[in-house]
């Protein structure tokens, strides 16, 4: 029986770009996952305009890729906590950092390190649902996030903040019949951010200003339904949401040797893991070990844009040397 465990790692996009635009060379906490991406296969994901590559890393582990184009990431992370069914067009909120230059707009998503901290937001957040309630749009705040939702549906396209940022040549700005208005919405945010305390505090502590409020994720829900097929463990909005419309349950995660314990088939889990060290330790070394012990025959790391994938079978080949992040983008 195959069972395949798929680790998704969101914020470790950060710390993994750092690995491979500085060249690094691994030191130990680095050295199982460079094993792996040696033995296995290392493959760069493609970005989508749309969805995160997290939320289609989590599509496609639970069998739902034709999912990414039928409702907006948004409506979903909505669908985790709200009561259905979620009436209504929404959005994604999210704080970025904007430069403008000469000809185009460099968008810049917040790492982990500088994301906006709950005292940020409880003082943003009253300014900002103020303004939205004048346009005919309501702000919910969630776990760490910010929705908007709109009773008249939009005709807009968004980019996501990480699309925008790795496509020089894009037009990152909302387009559609009604792009003017998102448009004309994300100036007078950057007004209202423009000088204040929350920013000057930041710039005091070498942080990225939030300069700007970027609209994305956009849609409205459609009807799902669905089976449980994969075992599920996470609090991310975007998988309680998604499961939460599929009727799949979810079930926390609280440590490696737990989450290994209860797998009786294919398994997805979306951590809140941070840094490359703490993957290492608090993760790989378990799931190596039940790799080698055919406890699961699969494991599948998603880590920002880049997947490992490595089998059983790939951990007996012993004559594939270890691959640091630095060369993935050579071996592809």
């Amino acid at each position: 029986m195959s069972r395949t465990l798929t680790l998704i790692c969101p914020a470790l996009a950060w710390p993994l770009a750092d690995a491979i635009a500085l060249q690094a060379q691994p030191d130990e906490a680095g050295r199982l996952l460079c094993l792996l991406a040696g033995r296995g296969e290392v493959r760069e994901l493609a970005l989508d305009r749309r969805l995160p590559t997290a939320q289609l890393a989590v599509l496609e582990a639970l069998g739902l890729s034709e999912q990414a184009a039928s409702h907006g990431g948004a409506a979903v992370m909505r669908a985790a906590t709200a009561e259905l069914p979620i009436e209504g067009f929404w959005m994604r909120l999210e704080p970025v950092h904007l430069v403008a230059g000469l000809d185009r707009i460099s968008v810049t998503a917040l790492p982990p390190q500088a994301r906006m901290t709950i005292q940020e937001r409880d003082e943003l957040q009253p300014l900002i649902e103020e303004y939205l309630g004048t346009t005919g749009l309501a702000l919910h705040a969630g776990a760490g996030q910010w929705l908007v939702s709109s009773e008249r549906h939009l005709e807009v396209r968004c980019l996501t903040p990480e699309y925008a940022a790795s496509e020089p040549n894009a037009q990152v700005l909302p387009t559609g019949d009604d792009a003017a208005v998102l448009r004309r919405l994300l100036t007078e945010l950057q007004m209202l951010l423009h000088d204040h305390p929350v920013n000057e505090r930041r710039q005091r502590r070498g942080l990225p200003q939030i300069n700007s409020l970027w609209l994305h994720g956009e849609g409205a829900l459609a009807g799902s339904a669905g089976q449980q097929l994969i075992s599920v463990f996470g609090d991310d909005d975007f998988l309680c949401g998604i499961c939460r419309l599929h009727g799949m349950s979810v079930q926390p995660v609280t440590d490696a040797p737990a989450l290994l314990s209860q797998l009786q088939g294919d398994a997805v889990a979306v951590l809140d893991v941070a840094t490359l060290q703490s993957l290492e330790e608090d993760w790989l070394t378990a799931a190596v070990g039940a790799l080698r012990r055919g406890r699961i025959t699969t494991l599948q790391l998603v880590l920002g844009r880049w997947q490992v994938r490595v089998s059983r079978a790939d951990m007996f080949k012993f004559w594939r040397r270890a691959q640091a992040p630095a060369q993935w983008v050579v071996a592809n």
